[in-house]
């Protein structure tokens, strides 16, 4: 088995983060045929975990086609940079306030003691 290793580094803040597999003879010769969907969620648990940051699937596709075209040509190592959010900005857009959502009454002001400063009157 050989292993192949990943680095992806985070274009925001330069950190970098790793993942490494052990491919058999066979799988050298056809790494697609590892990268099943279910392996690919892993890779990206782990890398999320990781980082902190969220990982989208357009981002996901980018790492595996990069690692695939690697193994391919034999290069042991990949190195890829992101873009990455931080899973808070990322989770901004479905963040829900439990909060009081119901507007306000409109309140009418009081203007019984509201008199003019220079002696025009408004209308």
């Amino acid at each position: 088995m050989v292993k192949y290793t990943l680095r992806v580094k985070n274009q925001g803040s330069n950190e970098e983060y790793e993942w490494a597999i052990d491919l058999r003879k066979e799988l050298e010769d056809r790494p697609e045929w590892y990268f099943t969907q279910g392996e690919c969620e892993r890779i990206r648990g782990e890398l999320q975990r990781q980082s902190s940051c969220r990982i989208g699937d357009s981002q996901m596709r980018r790492i595996v086609a990069t690692w695939i075209e690697d193994i391919k040509e034999g290069y042991r190592h990949s190195e890829l940079t992101l873009d990455l959010p931080l899973m808070s900005e990322g989770d901004m857009d479905n963040l829900q306030e439990s909060g009081n959502q119901a507007i306000p009454g409109i309140i009418a002001p009081d203007l019984s003691e509201v008199e003019p400063q220079t002696g025009a009157c408004p209308y």
